[in-house]
């Protein structure tokens, strides 16, 4: 069978009239030129034939920019950060984390992450995720009273800093080598196998001195001695002083020299 001669139309403005009578999703997809337009007649309806593949490729090639036609999503691709395994799609997006011990992050709709160990369990949501080149992770704790900020380093350091006790740096092996010592200062401190030795704090750096097994501190600066042992309390986030006389000493945080038995826990 043959197909119609678009001539059987009286003019051209009924063939398109009938080419459009019946249009691909609300948009008419013909040759301009009418001269592939193919129709069937019935009582009352004309049905139209599309324009040949090419063509139709063509139209397709020459949708507009801001066509709301949806997009095809691509899989997401893999990077090695350090120790993590880093997943991004394809807006620049990180879309999952997964640490060495199988601890992995997962994006959520609403651009949080739900973290899993290594069993799937989860065990907090967080938000702000930051991931750098080499590795180095930061984020904030979702829903967090004091609004913690957690930082992982690849040294293997981590940072905890929220709004009661400030920002404290502690290293690998589980030392706070650094604190808030009031009105934005900080302290840093120094250790020997796992032994505080140094101290660099509001009344300059302080060295720690043993003799006939007796413990003192001299402080660089001033020549100070003190005779008893400094220590950092995890705790209360406090550094105490101990002396052998008996007196004890709270130096907080907040920058406050108290006794210790007065100091808040």
């Amino acid at each position: 069978m043959g197909y119609p001669d678009i001539y059987q139309f009286n003019d051209s403005a009924s063939a398109q009239a009938a080419a459009n009578s019946c249009p691909l999703e609300s948009t008419p997809m013909i040759d301009p030129k009418f001269n592939e337009v193919y129709c069937l007649t019935k009582p009352n309806q004309n049905a139209c034939f599309l324009a040949p593949d090419e063509l139709l490729l063509k139209q397709l090639s020459d949708k507009p920019a801001d066509s709301t036609e949806p997009q095809v999503c691509r899989a997401d691709t893999h990077e090695k950060r350090g120790p993590l395994d880093v997943s991004i799609n394809d807006q620049g997006e990180i879309t999952s984390i997964t640490n060495e011990a199988g601890v992995k992050m997962e994006r959520q709709a609403d651009g949080k992450f739900v973290v899993r160990n290594a069993q799937g369990e989860i065990m907090q949501t967080v938000e702000n995720v930051k991931v750098d080149a080499v590795g180095n992770i930061q984020y904030d704790v979702s829903g967090h009273p004091d609004g913690l900020h957690v930082e992982f380093n690849v040294d293997g350091s981590f940072v905890l800093q929220d709004n009661v006790n400030g920002r404290i740096v502690t290293d690998k092996a589980g030392n706070v080598i650094e604190a808030p010592s009031g009105n934005g200062r900080v302290r840093k401190f120094q250790y020997e196998n796992g032994q505080l030795v140094g101290i660099d704090g509001n009344l300059g750096h302080w060295d720690r001195v043993e003799e006939n097994g007796q413990v003192s501190w001299k402080n660089k600066d001033s020549g100070a001695v003190w005779h008893g042992d400094f220590g950092y309390n995890s705790q209360s986030n406090n550094l105490e002083f101990r002396g052998r006389n008996g007196t004890a000493w709270a130096f907080t945080a907040k920058g406050e020299d108290v006794p210790l038995d007065q100091a808040k826990k």
